[in-house]
């Protein structure tokens, strides 16, 4: 709907005919509304019109609704209810204007004196820049929408808080993009690194005694001075994250026991007054040296201090005999003072903590902490789609609608378990409808039926390493498809499949790479997961951590895992199921190797093949693997008298060695392709098993 990372392909058909032989126009005019002015919102919305037009060879001329312009052959006018231009067509045409929110829009096709317009009209400045990169978008991908009589588009966002960011990584999507894409906040540097707590004590971050601290916070706020100046320009929130506890490490030296752990001097207690104190002075200091941030978000799980700063989860150490859910409903409760009731922000409350007992995965344990705040006005509690981590095989969170107050919901682009954009893996069904090995599935139907109205998409960002994808092309359709679906859950995830594939690839080549598209996230699934295992390994490491980010491991894993797949019905589905991986694999290769000849840049086509040619590879490498070591614990397990047990995993166990080393010589060097996975004790289960099983002759 608003656009991509990559340039568009130029439309396809003649530049002066549309699908229906109706002649284009030789020049079109865009009238922008008065009173904004010079705004970067729909200058930036103006520029993705003029270069739609321009893919279909025709030129642009802009102005203002208080100028004087001479008509063109068609004219497209921007504005609100109040706009000269709007008003004139309400008056003279019919127009019919329906009640638009702020971000709503509507594009309608009419007249003025037999002169064809078209209006873009939105509820506020936003609604006017979405309503113009929806037209954008709809020229790429039908000409003759700029001819058809009966356009009329309308929408209001389904999601009113539309996040967008790496979490690591708050510079992107740069906010052009993510204004571009439909989502209306982004983020900036993490609010822990930029207090520099002077007003709290002087000694902290000292220039005399602490320059290069102190140079590194100033460098901070000077960063995010810039970053909220540009997402403040579009129009567009501005949301700071940050772990709890990120506080000086300077303050452990300066307060010792005033704010450690009972047990531990390096550890931050919640329980101590000058712990809370030093918490909320830092926060009032981002609040008032940046008073344009809209939100403060805070996780209190995972923790990773940054800079001079030191940091653990409230979890850590003995702290004043509290439990778990006790030290953080304290924690929150800081937060909460401080954001939503000193300084009148939004406080969104990441859940996210370990393991399938906590916050995040059981919703008692969330109540507990959140005694007393739950349903607050100001209080935003934000879970990921699944019950632990994005994996397969996992439950819907089963918090999400079930507690009291705002709620927002984490969907992850590059999955970091599956190749993380390395190769395809479309999740438009999952966003939406949820994974279909789960019941309920639990989409974006789902969590927008349970009253939620706030999500954040991962547009890259997880894990802990690679693979290190060559371009975003694969991370793309899932960030279209989700900035599509947060207006409209009940879109079909194979209509933007689609969409993005004529946008891409071209419109020849659209229903093949679609076809495509809808078959990887099965090949995901079947590749690097073991369904057979799940049930037995949970929610929290459903395929036991065999692989990670790009690191295949050995033992214990594979061991583990072996004995999860005892049973002769699990032992062979999970043979099966890899062998099924291939088979999906080779039809979606097939998909793009028919449509080849259809796709106008080469190397494009060249490269997104190379990519489906490393991902069979690695697949089928872990085929080998998973199959060889299988058969070899059975061989093992009863005794080494089974011969067809051991003839099978010295076949497999040979073959690892084959694709392995295939994968790892050339699969890796094509051009297009991800760095590579790496081995963390595969090749050595794989070498001593097979020597066990050679020196049994």
């Amino acid at each position: 709907m608003f656009g991509l990372v990559f340039p568009l392909l130029p439309n396809a058909l003649p530049s002066n005919l549309t699908r229906n032989d109706r002649p284009l126009p030789a020049e079109v005019a865009l009238v922008l509304p008065s009173q904004y002015g010079d705004d970067a919102a729909l200058n930036l919305a103006a520029g993705d019109v003029r270069q739609a037009l321009a893919g279909l060879g025709i030129p642009l001329r802009t102005g203002r609704d208080d100028e004087q312009m001479a008509l063109a052959p068609l004219n497209i006018v921007v504005g609100d209810q109040h706009s000269t231009w709007v008003r004139r067509l309400v008056l003279s045409s019919g127009l019919s204007l329906p009640q638009l929110g702020e971000e709503g829009y509507l594009v309608q096709r009419t007249g003025y004196k037999d002169v064809p317009f078209i209006a873009v009209v939105g509820g506020g400045v936003l609604g006017q820049a979405y309503g113009m990169f929806r037209l954008a978008e709809k020229l790429r991908l039908n000409s003759a929408s700029l001819t058809d009589d009966v356009l009329n588009l309308s929408a209001e966002p389904a999601m009113t808080l539309r996040l967008v960011s790496n979490p690591v990584l708050p510079s992107y999507p740069s906010p052009e993009d993510a204004l571009r894409w439909g989502f209306n906040a982004v983020m900036v540097e993490p609010w822990p690194g930029l207090a520099l707590y002077d007003g709290f004590d002087p000694a902290i971050f000292d220039p005399k005694t602490h320059p290069k601290d102190r140079e590194w916070v100033e460098t901070n706020r000077a960063r995010t001075r810039q970053q909220i100046g540009v997402a403040k320009a579009l129009h567009l929130k501005v949301v700071t994250m940050g772990d709890v506890f990120h506080l000086p490490r300077q303050a452990l030296t300066l307060y010792g026991n005033q704010v450690s752990a009972d047990d531990n001097p390096g550890l931050f207690c919640i329980a101590r007054d000058k712990t809370k104190s030093l918490l909320a002075y830092g926060l009032k200091e981002v609040l008032t040296e940046f008073p344009q941030i809209d939100a403060v978000m805070a996780r209190t799980g995972e923790n990773y201090p940054l800079g001079p700063l030191a940091g653990n989860s409230p979890a850590q150490g003995a702290c004043g005999g509290l439990s778990y859910p006790d030290r953080l409903n304290q924690v929150i409760s800081v937060i909460y003072k401080q954001v939503v009731e000193d300084s009148g922000r939004l406080y969104i409350h990441r859940a996210w903590d370990l393991w399938n007992t906590g916050t995040h995965a059981s919703p008692d344990v969330a109540r507990a902490a959140l005694k007393g705040l739950l349903g607050k006005p100001g209080l935003m509690v934000s879970f990921k789609q699944t019950q632990t981590d994005f994996w397969r095989h996992n439950p819907i969170n089963p918090s999400i609608g079930e507690l009291a107050g705002q709620q927002m919901v984490e969907f992850q682009m590059a999955r970091e378990y599956e190749g993380k954009g390395a190769f395809p893996n479309y999740l438009g069904d999952i966003i939406a409808n949820g994974a279909p090995e789960i019941e309920p599935r639990g989409g974006m139907n789902y969590v927008y039926q349970k009253g939620v109205r706030a999500i954040w998409s991962w547009a890259r960002g997880g894990g802990w390493g690679g693979p290190y994808p060559a371009s975003d092309l694969w991370i793309e359709p899932n960030t279209y498809a989700v900035s599509h679906l947060a207006w409209d859950p009940g879109l079909s995830p194979d209509s933007l499949a689609r969409d993005w594939a004529t946008l891409r690839f071209g419109p020849e080549a659209a229903p093949a790479v679609a076809s495509m598209l809808m078959k990887s996230e099965k090949a995901a699934l079947q590749s690097f997961y073991i369904g057979a295992a799940a049930k037995t390994f949970g929610p929290w490491t459903p395929h036991n951590l065999w692989l990670r980010d790009d690191v295949i491991y050995g033992e214990p894993q594979i061991s583990e895992l072996y004995s999860a797949l005892r049973g002769e019905d699990d032992f062979a589905s999970a043979i099966a199921e890899k062998e099924q991986a291939l088979e999906t694999l080779d039809a979606m290769i097939a998909d793009m190797e028919g449509t080849r000849s259809l796709i106008p840049d080469k190397r494009l086509a060249e490269q997104a093949i190379n990519t489906l040619h490393y991902e069979r590879s690695i697949a089928e490498t872990l085929g080998h693997y998973l199959g060889g070591m299988l058969y070899y614990y059975r061989w093992k397990e009863g005794g080494k008298v089974d011969q067809d047990a051991r003839e099978e995993a010295r076949t497999r166990l040979r073959d690892w060695i084959r694709t392995w080393e295939d994968y790892d010589t050339r699969v890796v060097h094509l051009e297009g392709a991800a760095t590579p996975y790496s081995d963390a004790g595969m090749g050595k289960a794989v070498l001593r098993s097979l020597t066990e099983l050679e020196e049994a002759d």
